[in-house]
């Protein structure tokens, strides 16, 4: 916003900026923001996101037929450690990343969608829109996965 303002609006920003940085409440801000850079740098680098929309929820359904049973697809990727104020959002380590992984590489896109286990989906307009849709997102969440635990990365997962 600085560098875009002109010249005499710059300098009166600037000056309110280094008076905030004095004040209490921006040296508060400026210790936190020294606090969050370090603990980010104890993460490491971040890769590339696989943004997956709302589809997470269709795949663990085909993969389990239930979006909440145990033991399945949901339950790796909501377990981990919460993280963030929804506590919904999960942070998984390289075990996990892995476990994941092997998981995934398990299944196969026909299998999960055989119509036998989703009856309510069977030759209904949402048939198509349900394989169409896991045959182009589950193969992208397991090479991804995949690749994370190739790394030894850990793995995040935001639902929201």
């Amino acid at each position: 916003m600085l560098t875009h303002a002109p010249a005499d609006r710059r300098a009166e920003l600037e000056a309110r900026q280094a008076r905030f940085g004095q004040s209490p409440a921006g040296r508060e801000a400026a210790a936190r923001e020294a606090d969050a850079h370090l603990a980010i740098a104890d993460l490491g680098a971040f890769e590339s996101v696989l943004s997956l929309e709302a589809s997470w929820r269709l795949l663990h359904f085909v993969s389990v037929g239930d979006v909440s049973a145990a033991g399945s697809l949901g339950d790796l990727l909501l377990s981990g450690e919460s993280v963030g104020g929804s506590g919904s959002d999960r942070l998984h380590g390289e075990a996990q990343t892995r476990e994941l992984s092997r998981f995934l590489d398990a299944q196969h896109v026909e299998w999960l969608l055989r119509t036998d286990d989703m009856p309510e989906w069977r030759g209904s307009d949402h048939e198509k829109d349900l394989r169409e849709e896991v045959g182009r997102h589950f193969p992208r969440l397991r090479d991804y996965v995949r690749a994370m635990a190739d790394k030894g990365n850990g793995l995040m997962v935001l639902v929201g």
